[in-house]
């Protein structure tokens, strides 16, 4: 045995585990087995249950938002059978949106009662900011569905995701600038 702590054999066991499993993953691949979760996960949360939570109700209210705007403007060109299926739709995105947001204030509720928690206090009064936040928002987006006009009250939603945000989106090419010919 080596100053490494391993010795011949225990190599060799390793790289018989290591085909071994890709043997079966292979095997699960072809039988149509569960894809690994952890792949659709992005790294940044990975260790934090509630930004991919929380991330994953920005994507519902993305959807509800997408699903208001459609049933506005084309409301007078879809037949009843389409609107009965996007009020459909944005009955499941509120559900779903809901669901997600119990879970989301359970968790921030259970980080913040810890004693040792792995926040500051600032961090968990931020984390209950955007609760409260995305509850709200929630609520207008029903309201607007029910009828009202709260979602069009506010033009520039401060809960976006990065890649909806105006400064993270490609810039149209303007033609005739400092760079064009004259």
């Amino acid at each position: 045995m080596g100053k490494g702590g391993k010795n011949e054999t225990g190599d060799k066991l390793d790289d018989e585990i290591d085909v071994l499993l890709a043997s079966l993953s292979e095997i699960q691949d072809k039988v149509g087995g569960p894809k690994k979760e952890e792949a659709k996960i992005n790294p940044a949360f990975k260790d934090d249950e509630f930004l991919l939570v929380k991330d994953n109700v920005m994507d519902q209210l993305k959807e509800g938002r997408r699903l208001l705007s459609k049933n506005a403007t084309e409301a007078e060109t879809m037949s009843g059978t389409e609107k009965g299926k996007v009020s459909n739709d944005l009955r499941k995105c509120f559900r779903e949106a809901n669901d997600m947001m119990a879970k989301l204030d359970q968790l921030q509720t259970s980080e913040s009662r810890k004693k040792k928690s792995k926040f500051t206090d600032e961090e968990l009064a931020k984390r209950k900011e955007i609760v409260n936040a995305l509850s709200e928002e929630i609520e207008e987006l029903k309201f607007a569905y029910k009828g009202g006009n709260a979602a069009a009250a506010r033009p520039v939603n401060s809960l976006l995701n990065m890649e909806d945000h105006d400064i993270f989106k490609k810039a149209p090419e303007q033609s005739g600038g400092p760079g064009g010919k004259y």
